[in-house]
Formats: structure tokens, C-alpha cells, sequence
């Protein structure tokens, strides 16, 4: 209820069909914040997928290669997956909804805001 209550200004701001089209155009960073979300998992224990499911059949499973991310690779790979979000919110702001440079100045501003808050969140 809490992100809505936050969206009502902005629908009261752009107007109902606008503010359809700017959801749509959010879209690129909620999949963004998404996708940095599993990267710690995907990163750290995708490498081991040889020794972990061949563990049950091969004795010395634990020999096989494995790798795992640092995590200031992981994290700097969150960073520029939010960022790529936010560049692919604001070309998509600028495609579907405003002609108007303030106005989506002002939208492509609380995007990199929400990229920025999301990416905090991602880390915690």
C-alpha cells in the first residue's frame, strides 16, 4: 500500500494515461534490481555445480574445479545491472512519455533515486 500512497502525486502530476506508461517504463529497473538480487547466489554457488551434484555419485567430488565470486565482484556487478536499469528507464521515459525536458528530467531524477535506494536495499 505504501508504494501506491507514494504514485498518487505523480498520477495527479501526469496524468492517469501517463502515469500507466510510466509504470511501463519502470519496468527495466524493477527486473535490474531483480536480477542484482540473485546475483550473490548465482555467483557465489553457481561455480560448485560439479562438485555439489556429483557429490552422491563420485567419491572425490570435492577435487573437481569449482569457483566462486568475490564479493566485490558481486557486488560491483549489482551495481552496474541497477545501473543499466536506470539508463533503460530513462531512455524508455523519453520514448513513451515526455516530449518535455523538465518533466522527464525530473522523472529520469527520481528513477536514478529509486535505482539508488533499490541498490541499498539489495546490499543489505
Amino acid at each position: 500500500a505504501l508504494p501506491a500512497a507514494g504514485f498518487l502525486p505523480l498520477r495527479a502530476w501526469l496524468g492517469a494515461g501517463r502515469a500507466r506508461l510510466l509504470l511501463y517504463a519502470l519496468l527495466p529497473l524493477l527486473w535490474a534490481l531483480m536480477l542484482a538480487h540473485t546475483l550473490p547466489t548465482g555467483m557465489g554457488e553457481g561455480g560448485r555445480l560439479l562438485p555439489v551434484s556429483l557429490a552422491p555419485l563420485v567419491p572425490a567430488a570435492a577435487a573437481l574445479p569449482a569457483w566462486s565470486a568475490d564479493p566485490h565482484v558481486v557486488a560491483f556487478c549489482q551495481s552496474l545491472c541497477t545501473g543499466v536499469g536506470v539508463v533503460g528507464t530513462a531512455v524508455l521515459l523519453r520514448r513513451l512519455l515526455l516530449p518535455d525536458l523538465w518533466r522527464w528530467l525530473a522523472l529520469c531524477a527520481l528513477a536514478a533515486g529509486l535505482g539508488l535506494a533499490g541498490r541499498v536495499l539489495v546490499a543489505a
